[in-house]
């Protein structure tokens, strides 16, 4: 149980960043949505790949978060360019 102070504890930070964000507008609220992604996300990717190396493609853990970026990536590459759209 006390495992899951941490995880608790770090949502309502998340939660109040954004609420407060969201008090100073919009733009501060983009902002704060953006840093909290790659404060969120990077961590994740880094030790995936990490994990990728040290253990090679025994597992699919790590091969998982390093394709995902990829995968949102060529989605960001679509809608902005427009690719396999007619």
């Amino acid at each position: 149980m006390s495992g899951k102070k941490p995880l608790a504890s770090l949502l309502a930070i998340v939660a109040f960043a954004m609420m407060a964000a969201n008090y100073f507008g919009e733009e501060h609220a983009v902002l704060t949505s953006s840093f909290l992604n790659l404060a969120i996300t990077v961590p994740l990717v880094v030790v995936s790949v990490a994990l990728l190396i040290k253990d090679g493609t025994k597992g699919s853990f790590g091969k998982a978060w390093v394709f995902l970026p990829r995968l949102l990536f060529c989605g960001l590459l679509q809608n902005e360019f427009g690719w396999l759209t007619s």
